[in-house]
């Protein structure tokens, strides 16, 4: 039974609001390179956001005596860690809807793996729009944190940062 509309637009929603976390991760790791934003850019689109997240570590521990914003970006290190192994999570797993009852609101993740120690293994639980609509939100809430400590950290003089003003699509 195919997935409904509502739960693929909330699946999108997730998809959607990680790729901007994503973004403004790669726009902190890009200010903190140099006053280059190009180069900082060049540098940071290489890195994964496991790497993106490991390298902020760093430059936070390094900058800990310019302020609180720099400590405020390392406290929400881990945070950012843990919304990316959810969505990981949500993103890399098949969905299934119950086939017994067409009106139920849930669908079934399911996920199976292989692990060296343990073998095959099989994980199935079950989940709603609602929490993936949840989700959605704290990924989106968490960007505009983030976003809002990379722009007091430009204010300050700490992070070269440039707002993008040209166009989306060209023609």
């Amino acid at each position: 039974m195919p997935l409904n509309d509502e739960f693929l637009r909330a699946l999108g929603r997730v998809t959607a609001n990680f790729s901007a976390l994503e973004h403004h991760v790669s726009a902190v790791v890009a200010g903190t390179i140099g006053a280059n934003q190009k180069i900082g850019q060049a540098v940071a689109a290489n890195f994964s956001f496991t790497r993106s997240l490991d390298y902020l570590s760093a430059v936070c521990k390094l900058n800990a005596d310019e302020g609180e914003d720099f400590e405020s970006v390392g406290d929400l290190l881990p945070h950012l860690a843990e919304l990316e192994q959810r969505r990981n999570q949500i993103i890399h797993s098949a969905w299934m809807t119950p086939l017994l009852d067409p009106a139920d609101r849930t669908v079934v993740r399911f996920k199976m793996s292989t692990r060296r120690k343990s073998g095959l293994s099989h994980m199935s639980e079950e989940t709603t729009k609602d929490d993936l609509e949840n989700l959605a939100d704290e990924i989106r809430e968490t960007a505009e944190k983030l976003a809002e400590l990379a722009f007091s950290l430009a204010e300050k003089g700490l992070l070269n940062i440039q707002v993008f003003e040209g166009p989306i699509a060209s023609d």
